[in-house]
């Protein structure tokens, strides 16, 4: 209907540029009227004044001849001037009407622009790039806001190393680790020491250990520590990792000292 209604307007749009130009020739031929009728009108007035009862210097004939060329001019005027204001009255319509078509296109614009916003409702976005893991909706289901659909499992791994709260003194951003996966045996891959968590991980347990009672024993927490792969690392071994898998790396520290060792 848009695209009709937009074929409709460039229709009237040309019959306006038409009707326009019509009534522009009109007025150029009255004007060029007017010229003509005052010159009939002077012909007329001599032709009238020659044959008076003095002097008769025209014929009868003549004398009719100049006053019906007169009034035929002022006739042909008066017409043209009727079809100039018909023109004119022609292109207010079509000027009309082309309002209303605007309004119209406006409104199916607004129609348009709905039905793509309701379209984009129906459309879920994932927030991340991934693969798609513990599906638990299937084509032609109805989902609901809220609802779980499916897992989504990142493209970019890493490794979480639980470091013993002794051994993070020679631990930096930035250092050169030495990767060992269980489902990759023979194949150690390179990484870097990325960043630390922020708390131990028994503060991110679901059950946190609560001292408050008094009864203090002191156990060696450990710290997650976010270890990233080497960008050469062929994406034909990233494939391969997956969340849940067990690793075991091995930090060669700046100082020379003996490597430290985490699972």
């Amino acid at each position: 209907q848009l695209q009709e209604v937009e074929g409709e307007l460039l229709k009237l749009d040309a019959q306006i540029e038409q009707g326009e130009a019509h009534a522009r020739a009109l007025d150029a031929q009255s004007a060029r009227n007017l010229a003509q009728i005052a010159r009939f009108k002077r012909d007329a007035e001599r032709q009238i004044a020659l044959n008076n009862k003095e002097i008769k210097a025209v014929t009868e004939t003549e004398l009719n001849a100049a006053v019906a060329a007169r009034d035929s001019a002022y006739a042909d005027e008066a017409a043209q001037k009727e079809e100039i204001k018909a023109a004119k009255a022609g292109v207010r319509a079509l000027q009309s009407g082309r309002e209303a078509l605007l309004a119209r296109k406006k409104a199916l614009e607004a129609e348009v622009r709905n039905a793509g916003l309701q379209l984009g409702y129906a459309t879920i976005k994932a927030p991340v790039d991934g693969r798609i893991g513990n599906k638990a909706v299937e084509v032609g289901a109805h989902v609901a806001v809220g609802q779980r659909l499916f897992v989504i499992i990142q493209d970019g791994v890493w490794i979480n190393a639980n470091f013993k709260e002794t051994q993070l003194h020679d631990l930096a951003p930035g250092q050169k680790v030495k990767v060992a996966l269980d489902s990759l045996p023979g194949h150690d891959i390179e990484g870097r020491v990325d960043s630390f968590a922020p708390a131990s991980g028994a503060k991110f347990a679901l059950l946190p250990p609560d001292n408050a009672t008094g009864n203090f024993t002191k156990i060696v927490q450990r710290v997650p520590v976010k270890v990233t792969f080497a960008p050469e690392t062929p994406k034909a071994l990233l494939d391969k990792v997956v969340p849940g898998m067990s690793a075991q790396i091995e930090i060669d520290l700046r100082q020379g000292q003996p490597g430290v060792g985490a699972r």
